[in-house]
């Protein structure tokens, strides 16, 4: 709990360094589960949507944080449980790494392939 605390208190760079840990989790995390089953390298089931920082949104709630990612899919068996399964590991990490409880995770597929 003190932990959380001083971020609550912090100055606005322990904040910026926070959201940098928060959004490398979520891109390592997006990036590991859109490489699975992949055949071909440059084609990923899952990623972020247009690659840059508009795609994953951060707010914090006292000891709590809210993430929101907007991502492209390709369709496939099993989309909604790995979906699933990114936003618990998201989830713990964000924990790990930073002590603070993820309070929602948003999964927003903003981009929807068939292949």
């Amino acid at each position: 709990m003190e932990q959380m605390r001083l971020l609550e208190d912090s100055n606005p760079e322990t904040m910026k360094v926070a959201k940098y840990i928060i959004s490398s989790i979520i891109e390592s995390n997006v990036k590991e589960l859109g490489m699975n089953g992949v055949i071909e390298p440059q084609m990923h089931t899952i990623s972020l949507f247009k690659k840059s920082s508009d795609d994953i949104s951060i707010a914090f709630h006292q000891n709590q944080v809210s993430v929101k990612v907007k991502l492209t899919v390709i369709g496939y068996i099993g989309l909604i449980e790995n979906l699933t399964i990114l936003q618990k590991q998201i989830a713990e990490e964000i924990k790990l790494f930073t002590g603070l409880e993820a309070k929602k995770i948003h999964l927003y597929i903003a981009k929807m392939m068939v292949k």
